[in-house]
């Protein structure tokens, strides 16, 4: 399953600093937008977070990321995924 990621720069800067997930802004939980995270760079569509941070990191020159946890076989069609990072299978909709 396909997602889109944004990698936001705060205004002036083209460095990223914040990924998320969709082609919004980030937003605090009261609403208002994150200051950090005004204009988009770039946006990929990928199976998962880890994707998207990996792509991130190679676009930057930066180290590998390294994805949170070991990978395991998702519970729904046995791709291996990373339940304790995002928890997002990359080839079916399930989410831990």
């Amino acid at each position: 399953m396909k997602r889109v990621f944004t990698c936001w720069a705060e205004e002036g800067s083209t460095l990223p600093s914040c990924l998320s997930e969709g082609i919004d802004p980030p937003r605090f939980i009261d609403g208002t937008p994150d200051p950090r995270c005004v204009v988009a760079l770039w946006r990929v569509e990928v199976g998962s977070f880890e994707e998207a941070q990996a792509i991130r990191n190679l676009r930057y020159g930066w180290e590998p990321a390294v994805p949170t946890g070991d990978a395991q076989p998702c519970p729904n069609c046995g791709a291996m995924h990373y339940p304790e990072g995002s928890g997002q299978c990359w080839n079916c909709p399930h989410q831990c």
